[in-house]
């Protein structure tokens, strides 16, 4: 009977010991955190994004993310238009908004609709949803949000560290040079 007793305290015991581990944050990093929490330029990406502690888990998960992909491809997604997440949704009411599907239960949806700053959750029945279908007039904030590259090495830096640790000084060149050696 102490067995999973044992497991949740050795599971805990990892989980502590993985952030006392994790690298001390660069000065790049912290320029980085600063724009994903705050921008002048566009809704800053803590408005729909969580990461290490800052901002709101209402759009897809940057750890799972930042841990795979090439600093060129965390740009490429930094500037998409469109995501497959965002959906038009329409009620019976005759409301139309985008939003992103959070859950079901039993007859119940709930959708954050991104027609709002900051992004609110909605409540509806299934009934009341005439369609969810591929938006096509939304835009992800920061796609227009004009960062100078340097910016953009930042925020990416700071998406970096927070997923897996990594210290190494992403630049300008390095957004480009993945697109180049392509």
């Amino acid at each position: 009977m102490r067995t999973p007793i044992l497991i949740s305290g050795l599971v805990l015991c990892a989980a502590f010991i993985a952030g006392q581990n994790k690298p001390e944050a660069s000065t790049q990093v912290d320029r980085g955190r600063k724009l994903f929490e705050k921008s002048a330029k566009s809704l800053p990406c803590a408005t729909c994004h969580a990461l290490d502690g800052v901002g709101h888990e209402i759009a897809p998960d940057l750890r799972r993310l930042g841990a795979y992909v090439t600093p060129r491809d965390l740009m490429r997604t930094i500037d998409m238009q469109r995501t497959v997440f965002v959906q038009e949704v329409q009620t019976s009411r005759g409301a139309a908004f985008p939003g992103i599907q959070r859950q079901i239960r039993n007859d119940n949806i709930e959708i954050w609709d991104l027609s709002m700053t900051p992004p609110m959750l909605r409540q509806f029945k299934l009934s009341e949803i005439v369609s969810m279908r591929e938006n096509v007039k939304w835009g992800h904030p920061p796609a227009n949000a004009d960062y100078a590259p340097q910016e953009l090495a930042d925020i990416i830096g700071f998406i970096k560290w927070a997923a897996t640790g990594a210290v190494r000084e992403i630049t300008p060149t390095d957004l480009r040079a993945s697109a180049d050696s392509r």
